[in-house]
């Protein structure tokens, strides 16, 4: 059975779902319109049909697309390319796409799991059984079955940076997204001058120790990402620390960063490729930053 005769068993499946709806993964999956083979095969060309038509993904549920395609339906639903203006709207636009994928897949699991205990939509269950569910039944769906969550969720603000930079017109001599072993989730690339590459760190919502860690790990040049919303966590005390791993930058939402204290705001790099510049900068001017740097070998001047 051909690519193309897959995608048209697909189509017809999702025209017969009422508007309102969704078709849950392993009903779509076992229609009489597939041929007999392996789940994983039907499983493969579904992947691939959503890929390439993300908007059908709303119409499913159960299923965990790709980064990749999720970022490619927050465009549809943004009517725009991201780029380092849209940043922070076009990742609480995904956040929204993952959490949806999320609560049916949790709710399910939770009515199949609580039945018993479930009266009229409301739950009554002892202690101890609610905590042996907690530490037995409930960790072991997230290990498997929010796994395929996590690991989306992990990679798409990576993503969404990606987008950015290559809507913006930067190609793989002037960036790269490295692997899991590496240290920095991007490396910039100059090509004046000194041809210094620069170390990406990148983090969602929180900083905690994990930003710190991350840029800790990068050998030479460094800035850090995040779409940080805790201001707090961007104290005057904090950004000392920070400043003393040697990172050049570190880019949080405008939003935020209005939001950090004063003197915080007005502490400034020793680091070459920014001297003197103020350490913390809005991540709407991210990729501009950044295609500076391929080009002249350090960041633009700030504050």
């Amino acid at each position: 059975m051909s690519k193309i005769k897959y995608f048209t068993a697909i189509e017809e499946i999702l025209k017969e779902v009422n508007a309102t709806e969704t078709i849950w993964l392993e009903e779509l999956l076992d229609n009489y319109r597939f041929p007999k083979v392996a789940f994983n095969t039907r499983k493969k060309y579904l992947r691939e049909y959503i890929e390439e038509n993300p908007k059908k993904l709303e119409k499913i549920s159960g299923f965990y697309p790709s980064a990749v395609t999720i970022v490619n339906l927050v465009e549809l639903k943004l009517a725009e390319a991201i780029s380092e203006t849209n940043l922070n709207p076009a990742n609480k636009v995904a956040r929204d796409i993952v959490n949806a994928i999320a609560k049916p897949i949790l709710e399910n699991y939770l009515v199949t799991s609580l039945d018993e205990n479930i009266t009229n939509g409301n739950v009554s269950i002892s202690i101890p059984k609610l905590m042996d569910f907690l530490q037995l039944e409930f960790t072991e769906f997230l290990s498997s079955s929010g796994n395929g969550l996590q690991s989306i969720a992990g990679a798409l603000n990576e993503h969404l940076l990606q987008k950015a930079m290559l809507n913006a017109g930067m190609d793989e001599t002037q960036f790269q997204k490295t692997g899991k072993d590496s240290n920095a989730d991007f490396k910039i690339y100059s090509k004046v001058k000194q041809r210094n590459q620069l170390g990406v760190e990148v983090k969602s919502y929180h900083a905690r120790e994990r930003l710190l860690r991350g840029l800790q790990d990068i050998v030479g040049h460094k800035v850090g990402f995040g779409f940080f919303v805790d201001a707090g966590e961007f104290n005057s005390h904090r950004t000392q620390t920070l400043l003393q791993s040697e990172t050049a930058a570190i880019y949080m939402p405008q939003s935020t960063l209005d939001d950090v204290e004063f003197e915080a705001q007005a502490m400034r790099t020793t680091q070459t490729i920014a001297f003197n510049s103020k350490f913390y900068r809005p991540i709407e001017r991210f990729v501009s930053d950044m295609k500076y740097f391929c080009t002249n070998d350090e960041l633009p001047k700030f504050g």
